[in-house]
């Protein structure tokens, strides 16, 4: 018999006691946190890599589409396809908006719209 969970009490877990720490400073380097960059800001490296596994995903399955056709999976080859169809607009969209953020400009272009009518309305 497991002895999990025995002697959960105040300030007990599984038997043991639980001792609250005097000083918070000996534990400061737990604590601690770092700035860290952002992986991809503008979405266009995802976007490259979403569409190059829908098309590799494509040519396997255009090479078997025997196979698909014979278990009713026919429809996985459409998947693809329209995988690969919407990561032209979401391309197109990422493209835009990294060339957005390089020039300074808002990222998203009804920022600035809202902006300007802040600033007509005053």
């Amino acid at each position: 018999m497991s002895d999990f969970g025995a002697g959960n009490g105040p300030g007990g877990v599984g038997g043991r006691r639980l001792a609250l720490v005097a000083d918070p400073a000996e534990h400061q380097a737990f604590l601690r946190t770092e700035d860290v960059d952002p992986v991809d800001v503008d979405g266009v490296q995802v976007i490259a890599f979403g569409a190059a596994g829908w098309l590799v995903a494509l040519v396997i399955m255009l090479l078997d589409r025997d196979a698909l056709v014979a278990s009713g999976r026919q429809w996985w080859i459409t998947t693809a396809l329209l995988g690969l169809a919407l990561a032209l607009p979401g391309m197109g969209y990422c493209l835009r908006r990294r060339s957005r953020i390089r020039s300074g400009r808002p990222a998203d272009p009804t920022e600035g719209m809202l902006n300007r009518h802040r600033d007509e309305a005053s």
